[in-house]
């Protein structure tokens, strides 16, 4: 895999097992001092279970967040590298991908934190960070038509992801207080 230079030092991590169990994918994760990154994950790999084989699932070098569909039909991920910033959809069988950028992501912001709804199969979650903004943005993307919504910004010290909620909302904790905020993301 890729070496890492510097401080900190990152580790290896399970990442999970493919739905027939022939490979298991594990990636390097960078924890930081401060906020941790959304883009703190790379080198996503998979190893044969039969044969020993180790290939790269993704391309590129360098910080990354991806995530699998709960069903394995898509690998969703997006690159430091990658200016300006994007979102990029592979179908698992054939290996064809959709990017989506938006004017409002420059070369600066963070993407990650992919959750996928439990309740709606096409429906994730992901957030835009930048040290500049100091505001955190709670997107959802719909795989199906490559659509994404803004749903809420807050300050990055006030706010987290709690769960979704059975009627596909997003349900947050605040900080201190410990106060509970649904978030409906109604698609349009």
């Amino acid at each position: 895999g890729e070496e890492w230079k510097g401080e900190p030092n990152p580790s290896i991590y399970i990442f999970e097992w493919s739905h027939d169990s022939q490979y298991l994918y594990f990636n390097y994760r960078l924890f930081a001092d401060g906020y941790q990154p959304l883009m703190d994950k790379y080198d996503l790999q998979r190893i044969n279970v039969t044969t020993g084989v180790i290939e790269k699932v993704l391309s590129g070098t360098g910080r990354m967040d991806f995530m699998f569909s709960p069903n394995q039909e898509y690998l969703v991920f997006t690159r430091r590298q990658d200016v300006p910033r994007q979102i990029i959809i592979r179908k698992t069988s054939d290996g064809t991908e959709q990017s989506i950028s938006s004017p409002e992501w420059d070369k600066d912001a963070e993407i990650g934190g992919f959750d996928w709804s439990p309740y709606q199969n096409n429906i994730l979650r992901f957030l835009t960070f930048s040290e500049d903004w100091e505001q955190i943005q709670v997107y959802t993307l719909d795989i199906q038509d490559t659509s994404i919504q803004l749903n809420y910004e807050f300050w990055r010290d006030e706010f987290y992801l709690d769960s979704w909620t059975p009627n596909n909302a997003l349900r947050y904790i605040t900080f201190p207080a410990k106060e509970i905020t649904e978030i409906n993301i109604a698609m349009p």
